[in-house]
């Protein structure tokens, strides 16, 4: 009795957790209320991290090109529907930079028609994951190309249950285009999950 009230507890939590998720477009419009007119229309770059309670992210780091911030950069944390943190400098820790951010870097918005849900029925479309079940994705949304009307391009980390079943592993990464859907590049290691 005790663990099907602890179930229904958790499942109960990720549901609510999942039903607050937003996409990266949704993330974007939120974060765009916390930033200044103009760092509202200069999106760089968008990361999302690999959720722990189904495939699409539930966090999102949303960074504006803002010439009034330092180092030009100014990021909103966005968490379910809702803003965790604004910060400005040279934001991005995971990543080590050492310009400020450029103009160049601004996505056109018109270019920039995948969203993140998009992402998974465009990988499994090739035929190597096809029969993965995908449990999660890593992604980052940013310019490849410094032109200005340049698609932005999705970085996207693959993750599934391992081959013994025991944990979520990364198996591959892949680059979609953000304006045609086009995959551009897969690599996968199918042994990690258990298909070859």
């Amino acid at each position: 009795m005790a663990k099907s009230i602890i179930y229904s507890v958790i499942a109960t939590l990720m549901l609510s957790v999942q039903s607050y998720a937003v996409t990266a477009l949704e993330a974007v419009e939120i974060a765009k209320k916390q930033v200044n007119p103009y760092a509202a229309r200069s999106l760089t770059q968008i990361v999302g991290k690999p959720s722990t309670v189904g495939q699409q992210p539930v966090e999102w780091q949303v960074l504006f090109f803002d010439p009034a911030a330092e180092q030009h950069g100014t990021l909103v944390a966005v968490s379910g529907n809702a803003v965790v943190s604004i910060r400005d400098g040279y934001t991005q820790l995971d990543r080590f930079r050492l310009f400020a951010y450029k103009m160049e870097e601004i996505i056109d918005p018109s270019r920039f028609k995948v969203d993140s849900p998009k992402l998974i029925p465009i990988l499994q479309a090739d035929a190597s994951l096809q029969s993965v079940k995908i449990t999660s994705l890593g992604l980052w949304l940013r310019k490849d190309d410094k032109s200005p009307l340049a698609a932005p391009v999705w970085y996207v980390d693959l993750y599934a249950t391992s081959a013994k079943g025991d944990q979520e592993v990364k198996f591959g990464t892949a680059k979609v285009d953000a304006a045609s859907g086009k995959l551009l590049k897969l690599d996968v290691d199918l042994k990690a999950v258990g298909r070859e």
